[in-house]
């Protein structure tokens, strides 16, 4: 692993994102606030993990057959310097979106350690899994399939209602139990290469990873329970009444 490489491709997309960020942030100025976060940081985040990161992707599966995928899911990072094309990106957009997204509203983070230990999380396991050794394809489609999970996130902080909380829900358990799947698998094809920090490192970030979010989820689930279960009281009062 090449970490004079990753250092530059982060810093191109880091940039990248600080300039966009900055220039979305300029134009949806005068848009409320949701839940304390500015109007912008909902349609970055948006930007980045629904139609950016998906939209490499499909580049790179396009031309793929079943037998291909399957291949591709397991193969090491074929080249001494990391460098291997369009996959790499996909890190080091998502590295370059952590990074820039805290630069870009340093105050409103420091008020949210939670999710500063997501993004720092989120940094150093795109970072781990650039090393030559790990699965290509694991390393990319999880990265594309979680971070798109989290697009349903914000989608539901902008239009808060019993639908999209229901999404959000479905979706992280689609996303985060395959994500999940994908890390033990992953580690358990790259064990005999890999070096053993970067094992621990993939059992335990991913663990933190995995009940971070779920925590979220079951956060939205009870929300959506407490709910029903007082539409219900209401329907109930109302009976009594008439």
């Amino acid at each position: 692993m090449n970490i004079q490489v990753i250092a530059k491709d982060t810093l191109i997309t880091t940039t990248g994102h600080f300039i966009f960020g900055t220039f979305i942030k300029y134009i949806l100025k005068n848009k409320q606030d949701i839940k304390s976060w500015p109007y912008y940081t909902y349609i970055h985040a948006m930007i980045n993990t629904g139609i950016l990161l998906p939209s490499i992707f499909y580049l790179i599966v396009q031309d793929m057959n079943v037998n291909t995928f399957q291949q591709w899911l397991t193969v090491n990072w074929t080249s001494s310097t990391a460098v291997v094309g369009i996959e790499q990106w996909v890190q080091t957009i998502n590295m370059g979106y952590c990074v820039a997204s805290m630069l870009l509203s340093p105050k409103i983070y420091l008020n949210s350690p939670v999710l500063i230990i997501h993004h720092v999380v989120t940094f150093f396991g795109s970072l781990s899994v650039m090393h030559p050794m790990h699965c290509v394809g694991y390393a990319t489609f999880f990265t594309v399939l979680t971070e798109g999970g989290s697009t349903m996130h914000n989608i539901m902080a902008m239009y808060n209602n019993t639908y999209t909380r229901c999404l959000r829900v479905f979706t992280d358990i689609i996303t985060r139990g395959i994500g999940a799947y994908m890390i033990i698998i992953s580690l358990q094809v790259a064990q005999k290469v890999l070096p053993h920090v970067l094992i621990f490192w993939g059992y335990v970030g991913g663990a933190i990873w995995f009940f971070m979010n779920a925590q979220w989820t079951l956060h939205v689930a009870k929300s959506l329970l407490f709910r029903r279960k007082q539409r219900q009281g209401n329907k109930h009062d109302k009976k009594k009444k008439n």
